[in-house]
């Protein structure tokens, strides 16, 4: 070991000794719902068919278990329809083709559509296949994003990729948003965030209700209502400045979903080491300092 490196271990240990192991991680964030917190690519039609295995957990819409899919990183979701009973949270995929031609592939299934729109036939400029809705009453054309048309609609939005629903047919392998609205709520787990702050809030589709946002303190300064009245239409929300602790939207008496949700702050707690540990670290860093001293000063004294 040369002197550099000895010099070097001993700054290194010291510091580690009078530090913490993990320190918030200050950062902006997007909650897009395109992927799990490890990274896996989400896949709205298996979650709400044979579900999808993350880790050793399997997400479905059947097993009610995908509002907790981020929970790791300290996001829960929930949702009611609009008597206020509980209901399925689910996943669409918006990146899709409204009214598919006949013999468009369903994913997962090894089938194909066999509904005949007709002149109601969709196109995505995206270059988008997987289907949006696969018969008229099963999935939901007024959920595409990106540019595309069906029958008399037309639309030109940014892209969202995956959307958050109420799920109306949990477990049919076809995602699809209640028809009669409801409400989803995003719930933040403060043993695990220090720090949240919501920037912008996307909703999708012709939606009508209204966004509450609850802060840390009590109040809810964050309230306004939306009516939408375009099909596939996309919006966006600022809330108010401040620590938030949960996020709701009630999509009244009518469908929709949440597309994104940016965060101006969205830090972990910072992890410190035991008193203990610390102890022992800086045992052992004094330890290595005194056996290095001297070995550096018999080196000095060799050469």
């Amino acid at each position: 070991m040369n002197n550099v490196f000895k010099i070097a271990t001993i700054a290194i240990l010291s510091t580690l000794s009078a530090s913490v192991l993990q320190t918030a991680n200050a950062a902006t964030f997007t909650f897009n719902l395109n992927n799990a917190p490890d990274g896996t690519v989400l896949d709205p039609y298996l979650i709400d068919g044979a579900g999808q295995t993350i880790g050793s957990t399997t997400y479905s819409t059947n097993n009610n278990n995908v509002g907790q899919i981020w929970s790791s990183i300290g996001i829960s979701i929930t949702a009611v329809n609009s008597s206020n009973n509980p209901a399925r949270v689910g996943l669409f995929q918006s990146n899709c083709l409204p009214n598919p031609p006949v013999g468009t592939p369903i994913p997962n299934t090894g089938n194909f559509t066999t509904t005949n729109f007709g002149s109601n036939t969709g196109t995505s400029n995206n270059g988008f296949t997987v289907p949006c809705n696969t018969t008229a009453s099963l999935g939901d054309p007024d959920l595409a994003t990106g540019k595309g048309n069906y029958g008399s609609v037309s639309y030109d939005t940014p892209s969202q990729g995956v959307l958050l629903i109420i799920e109306e047919n949990a477990g049919n392998g076809i995602p699809d948003d209640l028809g009669n609205g409801g409400k989803i709520r995003i719930n933040f787990d403060r043993s695990i965030l220090s720090s949240v702050k919501i920037g912008e809030i996307t909703l999708v589709d012709d939606v009508r209700g209204s966004i509450l946002v609850t802060y840390t303190d009590g109040t809810s300064n964050f309230n306004p209502t939306f009516n939408l009245t375009e099909e596939n239409e996309l919006s966006t929300y600022n809330p108010t400045d401040g620590q938030v602790d949960y996020l709701e939207v009630d999509f009244s008496g009518r469908s929709g979903a949440i597309g994104s949700v940016f965060f101006t702050e969205f830090n972990t707690v910072a992890v410190e080491v035991s008193e203990p540990s610390k102890i022992l670290l800086s045992l052992f860093s004094l330890g290595l300092i005194l056996f290095s001293k001297k070995h550096l000063q018999s080196e000095d004294y060799d050469s």
